[in-house]
């Protein structure tokens, strides 16, 4: 066969690969256990069936937090992942040039599955406040597949709110209106354990709290991303946010005001959804035109006062976000440094074009 036919099956499952890339750290496991172990009999595929698969849920788990659970037989039966013939002709290629094969592998994987995460991770963290762009964050997560953009978006949201309000000092203020003298001494206790409130205080302020309420029960069932203790709950939804998402907010809540943060073209349909069913906790809906106003203003008026918190924030989150679990970062360039790969120089058709890298 080939290895020009050959490569060709490789760059197949790189394309259709999604971010946990499956299929083609298989095949680069196994080719990487053939040149460093004695024992693995590629024309004998069952022999390496069951330990391809370990060896690769082990390299997943390393690289993107999560390992294989699919049940398929494209994922057991290697015989179907590529033809034997084209594995062992990249087989013979890769054993001979050290690991070229491996390495055109993870390196392709890098640029084009992994390469917008990174370099967003990269560009947040490296960022001066004079050099950072909003537009230029966006770009950089919106191209990220496989993860979920509204937390991307939802981050970038976070920030800003908790910057703002940290700069102004915000204060939330609960108040009794009507002091009923015998309730309040009836429940004393109860009040100041829930209320905060001692006896013969009316009223209490405490500095604005604002939370990313995360995977927790009470935003999967609340519909509800960023919470505050003043009464206001974001809704972040990168991609479109149907009628059915929007009633469950409407009639789940608990608060009364409610904002919607969303793309430029869905904010017409939003508006017209939420006339349609009568929302009234919907206040306000916030697009990401919006959003990148803000952001300029903050960078670049009030660098010291916004812009240093607004990026501690954002890094911050964004690290605590992909630094583990099933939405890492992947570490690839750890890998790449622990077997040397970057010491093989990819030409020829195992050349990586320049323009795949999204930096």
């Amino acid at each position: 066969m080939e290895i020009e036919d050959a490569k060709a099956e490789i760059d197949t499952l790189i394309n259709n690969a999604r971010f946990r890339c499956f299929r083609p750290i298989r095949v680069a496991e196994i080719l990487y256990h053939s040149r460093t172990v004695d024992d693995v009999a590629l024309e004998d595929p069952e022999s390496y069936r069951v330990d391809s698969g370990r060896w690769r849920d082990d390299i997943s788990l390393r690289l993107t937090g999560k390992a294989s659970s699919s049940s398929k037989s494209y994922q057991k039966d290697f015989s179907d992942l590529i033809d034997p013939e084209s594995l062992s002709a990249l087989d013979a290629v890769n054993t001979a040039e050290d690991g070229l094969v491996e390495s055109y592998i993870y390196h392709r994987l890098k640029h084009d599955k992994w390469g917008s995460l990174i370099a967003a991770r990269d560009y947040i963290n490296e960022s001066a406040v004079g050099d950072f762009s909003f537009e230029r964050y966006m770009e950089l997560t919106t191209e990220v597949g496989g993860l979920q953009d509204d937390a991307l978006l939802e981050i970038a949201v976070y920030a800003l709110f908790n910057s703002i309000a940290e700069a102004v000092e915000a204060k939330a203020k609960l108040e009794i209106e009507r002091p009923d003298e015998e309730i309040l001494s009836d429940f004393s206790e109860f009040i100041t354990t829930f209320m905060g409130l001692e006896q013969e205080e009316t009223t209490f302020e405490t500095i604005v709290d604002i939370h990313r309420a995360g995977q927790a029960t009470y935003a999967a069932d609340k519909g509800v991303d960023i919470g505050t203790n003043f009464g206001t709950m974001v809704q972040v939804k990168y991609v479109s946010l149907t009628r059915e998402t929007l009633n469950d907010i409407e009639e789940n809540s608990y608060v009364d005001r409610i904002v919607v943060v969303c793309r430029d073209a869905e904010k017409d349909v939003i508006e017209s959804v939420s006339k349609q069913l009568g929302v009234e906790r919907v206040k306000a809906i916030v697009t990401i035109a919006d959003l990148e106003t803000w952001y300029g203003t903050a960078l670049r008026a009030y660098p010291d006062r916004l812009g240093e918190p607004l990026l501690r924030h954002l890094r911050s989150e964004f690290n605590e976000e992909y630094r583990s679990g099933d939405t890492k970062v992947p570490p690839v360039d750890n890998l790449i440094a622990e077997r040397n790969y970057d010491a093989i120089e990819l030409t020829g058709i195992w050349e990586i074009e320049a323009a795949d890298d999204p930096a």
